[in-house]
């Protein structure tokens, strides 16, 4: 399965040290998401954070309650942090660069979109046959142009929420 990716930038008025002292703040920040609502954060590594430190998510979605586990997989003071899930599925990545009065702040958001999300019908009433009826005429290519508008819309959706916590994060990062 290929992967998507969210691109986007924002400047804050606040020098890298800040921002990335702001960034290591993982519960802090993810608080912050539209996407969900953070339940819990535990860090399972003792110390600061740092390349290798471990934790878990628990997130409620429309969806319902989600959880996960994360690394740091990559920690540069005050230029670049990356973390990912452990199973693969999501990588993010925030490059900080040195801007007159502030930092313009790289957000990169790459994570594999889960085909049934595509195929998933917005009402559900439907019998069993008539749901695999339904999944073997998608996937047999009869339906990919509605299967490529569905996965655009939603990437659009989820751009959209990209920049709303974008900015969510350069406000709370801007009152201090």
């Amino acid at each position: 399965m290929s992967l998507e990716k969210i691109s986007l930038t924002i400047r804050i008025n606040k020098p890298p040290s800040e921002v990335f002292d702001y960034l290591k703040s993982i519960e802090r920040r993810l608080k912050l998401n539209p996407s969900y609502k953070l339940v819990k954060f535990e860090k399972l590594s003792e110390g600061p954070i740092q390349e290798g430190t471990q934790y878990r998510i628990t997130a409620e979605t429309p969806q319902g309650i989600i959880s996960y586990y994360g690394i740091v997989k990559e920690l540069k003071d005050n230029e670049r942090m990356v973390t990912e899930d452990t199973s693969g599925k999501l990588r993010i990545t925030m490059e900080l660069k040195p801007i007159p009065q502030g930092t313009l702040l790289s957000y990169t958001e790459e994570f594999e979109l889960p085909p049934e999300i595509l195929l998933k019908e917005e009402e559900s009433n439907q019998s069993l046959f008539q749901s695999l009826l339904q999944f073997i005429f998608k996937t047999g290519g009869f339906c990919q142009d509605a299967l490529l508008k569905k996965k655009e819309k939603l990437l659009q959706d989820l751009t959209h929420k990209a920049q709303l916590y974008l900015q969510r994060i350069k406000e709370d990062i801007e009152k201090n």
